[in-house]
């Protein structure tokens, strides 16, 4: 019989680590960083340590709203490349861009000082996730080199360049394919054990199905994460028909160690700011929670209302909504991707019965090859009953309570031994009725 530890989780039927390392692994691409995890804090400079890209700039958002916690940050392999848009020009004038995108960008190229090839100089404004702008002299081989974007613009040799030619064009970044992805999280989770993994870049609904098979292996691998990551609307269509796309798009999709926000694209990465307020949240805590988690780095665009949060949040994504009353914004729900029928929609379901997992797995590791007589027996329950009554004890309660039993009639020797772990967790407030009655007092005459 090979030894080991092995955890079950049942599901269907309400009834519901410990970890001092980090408690997030990020990963996605960016302009610098190698293949190895580095730890960050809230305080972190983002930009000295990865440049930027996808994964940096949602770290930053991430800074915002964490708590003061340590997170890795993994930069990944671009195998999938950005795309440069057709260049926009003004003037008679037209140049050739190629190379690889480094980070998604919006750039305007203009004439800066009049003159001939060697003479002139272009003045070239980068927003997006790199901001920055300078001016550069044309050199006389007509090649320009924008090495903070990856590219490289071609403008012909034989001419004027005038004030009033101008150029510009979008990239969007660069993106990891799911294998590449799959590859590094499994490294890096050989070493560290990271309560959710955040994935730093949009995906679709096959990704997540990916995700969802990932992350069941990973649970049958003594190794449970809950997956965050975040799948972009549209911007062609108007925002219903875009929500719309997304529901059909997601409507199979069942997944319940994923979680998936949506919302418009901003300046900040709301995803970001999701995955902050999850490092802040307790495991039994729902990021929803009015009085906790409120966003001020977020506005709603133009012709974004309830109607539409309310859409998603009905198709399990996790979205941004408002409440009469209260100022700021709020997340609709912790919802992860799993079915409405299943016990593990939320996200700090999820949560906590993975740390009691975690606890309950580390309790019963130094019983492997122990002695399975009734002392020996005892004593492991004894254990793991200990390490899970730190989750009624703690302050605030992450459980209400929860019984483990050992079954009678074991045939430890063959089957060795099982333990019924129940958990019994802390209902959280999804609605409240005030139901209000108008009346006048009856008085005798």
């Amino acid at each position: 019989m090979w030894s080991s530890v092995k955890e079950q989780i049942t599901d269907g039927t309400s009834g519901l680590a410990p970890n001092g390392g980090a408690i997030a692994l990020v990963v996605g691409t960016s302009s610098k960083g190698g293949a190895l995890p580095l730890a960050l804090g809230k305080k972190s400079d983002i930009a000295d340590v990865f440049g930027y890209g996808e994964m940096p700039n949602r770290l930053k958002a991430m800074q915002k709203t964490m708590a003061d916690v340590s997170v890795l940050g993994l930069g990944t392999e671009g195998d999938i490349m950005g795309v440069i848009s057709a260049v926009e020009t003004i003037g008679s004038i037209n140049i050739t861009l190629a190379g690889a995108p480094l980070c998604a960008s919006k750039v305007k190229c203009e004439v800066y000082t009049e003159g001939n090839i060697g003479q002139a100089e272009l003045k070239i404004s980068i927003s997006g996730d790199l901001e920055k702008e300078e001016v550069l002299l044309i050199p006389e081989d007509g090649i320009i080199v924008l090495e903070d974007i990856g590219l490289t613009a071609l403008v012909p040799l034989e001419t004027d360049y005038t004030g009033n030619c101008s150029w510009s064009w979008e990239t969007t970044a660069p993106k990891s394919s799911f294998e590449v992805l799959e590859k590094a999280i499994k490294e890096a989770l050989e070493i560290y054990t990271p309560e959710f993994v955040f994935i730093a870049q949009s995906v679709d609904a096959d990704f997540v199905k990916s995700l969802g098979v990932l992350g069941e292996g990973l649970f049958e691998d003594h190794k449970p994460v809950l997956f965050l990551t975040e799948t972009d609307l549209d911007e062609s269509l108007s925002y219903e028909e875009a929500v719309a796309e997304k529901q059909v798009e997601f409507a199979k999709i069942d997944a319940r160690f994923v979680s998936v926000v949506c919302m418009p694209k901003a300046d900040v990465s709301v995803v970001g700011l999701c995955a902050g307020h999850i490092t802040k949240a307790r495991v039994n805590q729902s990021i929803g929670a009015t009085n906790h988690f409120s966003i001020y780095d977020y506005q709603f665009p133009m012709a974004w209302t309830n109607v539409q949060s309310r859409a998603l949040d009905e198709s399990r994504f996790i979205t941004l909504r408002t409440y009469a009353g209260l100022n700021n914004l709020f997340w609709s729900s912790g919802r992860t991707m799993a079915s409405d029928k299943s016990d593990y929609r939320f996200i700090e379901v999820v949560r906590t019965v993975f740390k009691a997992i975690r606890l309950a797995r580390r309790a019963s590791l130094p019983y492997i090859q122990a002695p399975g007589d009734e002392v020996g027996l005892q004593n492991l329950l004894a254990e793991v009953r200990n390490a899970i009554e730190g989750m009624i004890s703690s302050s605030p309660r992450e459980l209400d309570d929860y019984d483990v039993d050992l079954p009678a009639g074991q045939d430890v020797v063959n089957n060795g031994v099982r333990l019924d772990i129940s958990l019994f967790g802390i209902p959280i407030i999804r609605k409240i009725l005030l139901n209000f009655m108008f009346r006048y007092t009856n008085k005798d005459a």
